[in-house]
């Protein structure tokens, strides 16, 4: 009985079909054991292996694509809830403005509102001019509110403490909606009382 030399079977088999080869376990072309060689290919070890291998592969390449697609929905839904009414940034105006939380307001103006001037600049600036002055936003009410499209008013009753004493004025709020949310665009100050049909967009 004569026994086929594996190296040389291999080598025959991989003419024939080079794919096969690739499957193949390293041991099969080394020794001269047939035996072994024949019960490692019926049993389809290398099979498994390499099942398992592109299995686990697919499965990493599909997570990492399905993390890239929901990355921007999720971002997008994160910015959606940071944006502020315009409300809601009228009240954050009224605590704000005149303390050291009037670095959060400026996220909330347009650059036409701080003249044109780098956020960190016009909250310097500003905060050490109401500084001067003693400014003190004491009570705010919001009267009337009106929103259109991209653009709305607010209208509110304010009570404001400075050095030279309690004043009593009508606060009117423009904003106009940007991609990046509602933004304080105009700060309008009337002494007298406001009729609220005065103003209109």
């Amino acid at each position: 009985m004569s026994f086929v030399n594996p190296v040389r079977e291999v080598g025959r088999t991989f003419k024939l079909n080079s794919k096969l080869l690739i499957f193949l376990p390293c041991e099969i072309w080394t020794p001269r054991n047939p035996t072994l060689s024949n019960k490692m290919i019926s049993q389809g070890e290398p099979n498994h292996k390499w099942r398992d291998f592109f299995s686990n592969g697919v499965k990493k390449f599909l997570a990492l694509m399905i993390s890239v697609l929901l990355l921007p929905c999720c971002l997008s839904s994160l910015q959606y809830r940071t944006q502020k009414t315009p409300r809601e940034i009228v009240q954050i105006f009224m605590s704000a403005y005149g303390t050291p939380g009037i670095s959060q307001l400026a996220n909330y103006t347009t650059p036409y509102f701080r003249n044109y001037k780098p956020k960190e600049l016009w909250v310097i600036e500003t905060w050490e001019m109401l500084s001067q002055l003693g400014y003190r936003h004491v009570t705010g009410t919001i009267l009337d509110e009106k929103i259109k499209d991209n653009t709305a008013i607010i209208i509110t009753s304010s009570s404001i403490e400075t050095l030279a004493g309690e004043t009593l004025q009508q606060e009117i709020y423009f904003f106009i909606k940007t991609s990046e949310g509602w933004k304080l665009d105009e700060l309008l100050i009337e002494e007298e009382k406001v009729e609220t049909n005065k103003y209109n967009l």
